[in-house]
């Protein structure tokens, strides 16, 4: 954040990695955290236990708005 300033987004497909972005004090105002939701991935399953914007591949359009903006 320091370097690039914010808001800055984070992908990923396991709830996991996602929720300690949260956990370890990075607000949505400063991290934007997308989820990549394939049914072929073994984190599908996972529940996350903050929200996330869910996506489904990184070109996907919500994705897209948000980076070139």
């Amino acid at each position: 954040l320091e370097r690039y300033g914010s808001p800055c987004i984070f992908i990923d497909d396991k709830a996991t990695e996602l929720d300690a972005v949260r956990e370890n004090g990075m607000h949505a105002r400063d991290v934007i955290t997308y989820r990549i939701r394939r049914k072929n991935s073994p984190y599908y399953g996972q529940k996350p236990a903050h929200e996330h914007v869910n996506i489904t591949r990184l070109n996907d359009p919500i994705l897209m708005t948000r980076i070139f903006m």
